[in-house]
């Protein structure tokens, strides 16, 4: 289903419906799953039933030459910063609308996270990486899997992490190369075969990579200019491993273990279609927990806003 053409408006639109009806409260968010992910989580907090969750494409025209003007990549992500630029400049009251952001590749310098006050960033790499706690994938395991005790959620985690992080170092790799080499199919499935070896998986992964591309879109990118540059960023990575996940991939991976581990969950007729990582994904972000959600920044700083405690803002 397509945006409703009513609802969608320009930026100056916008502002000015802010400034005009001051009871319209907005989330807007990067996608229509975000969206619904954020309509889940305000529907049960006390609010004064006018706040609507919205994907940026559904609210607001942005066209890809206004985003390239500002030096901005196309996409939803900019979008969202596009607009949160117009509407700092425009001075809109920050209590109307809310901008949430994936922070993306920002913990190793990549990303732009603006701080302004009608702009929110998620507390770690995206809006999925929430799931990825012992609390939902003991949740995913035993009620939407069916898995018996021994596979454990801790077990899970530990095994898919690095993957994971190698994954988001490869994306980051081949969009700074800006040679337009996508990631090759079945990445994760080979980089989790070769966990115990990752460097020679991501190798083989820039390899598939560049072979996509034309050699005269390569210039001076090779195999082993990417796997320095890999190398390079693996160093940014310490800390919470959360802050250097693709959140797209986290389903992926624990099909991966899953099929590695304990294979005999997907026979079932109504568990073979969680195989599909897009599947398993709206499977695991229906076991997030939303009460431990407000431990987080960006949830706790919905919920005041929400609440009309205060005006939301970026520390």
């Amino acid at each position: 289903m397509g945006p409703d053409p009513g609802e969608l408006r320009t930026p100056n639109e916008m502002a000015m419906l802010y400034e005009v009806e001051e009871e319209i409260r907005d989330i807007i968010v990067e996608g229509r799953t975000d969206k619904r992910f954020f309509d889940w989580f305000t529907s049960e907090e006390k609010t004064d039933g006018l706040v609507r969750s919205y994907a940026v494409s559904d609210r607001v025209y942005i066209t890809d030459a206004e985003l390239m003007s500002k030096g901005l990549l196309t996409g939803e992500r900019s979008r969202v910063l596009y607009l949160s630029e117009f509407l700092a400049a425009e001075r809109v009251n920050s209590r109307s609308v809310n901008l949430v952001i994936d922070s993306d590749l920002h913990s190793i310098g990549l990303d732009a996270c603006p701080n302004y006050d009608h702009l929110l960033r998620t507390d770690f790499s995206s809006i999925e990486v929430y799931a990825l706690s012992e609390q939902t994938v003991n949740k995913l395991l035993r009620i939407g899997l069916g898995a018996p005790e021994e596979v454990t959620a801790a077990h899970l985690i530990e095994s898919i992490q690095p993957p994971l992080v190698a994954l988001f170092i490869v994306r980051a790799c081949l969009r700074e190369s800006k040679t337009g080499a996508p990631i090759p199919g079945k990445a994760a499935e080979k980089i989790y075969a070769g966990r115990g070896n990752i460097a020679a998986a991501v190798e083989e992964i820039f390899r598939l990579a560049l072979d996509k591309v034309p050699k005269t879109q390569r210039e001076a990118i090779t195999k082993e200019s990417l796997m320095r540059e890999f190398r390079s960023l693996e160093q940014m990575t310490a800390g919470d491993a959360r802050n250097f996940i693709n959140g797209h991939d986290i389903s992926e991976l624990i099909v991966q273990y899953m099929k590695h581990r304990c294979k005999s969950v997907f026979n079932g007729e109504s568990r073979r279609s969680f195989q599909a990582p897009p599947v398993m994904e709206v499977l695991m972000m229906g076991h997030v927990d939303r009460a431990s959600l407000k431990d987080y920044p960006l949830f706790a700083t919905l919920c005041r806003w929400l609440a009309n405690e205060e005006s939301p803002a970026e520390d």
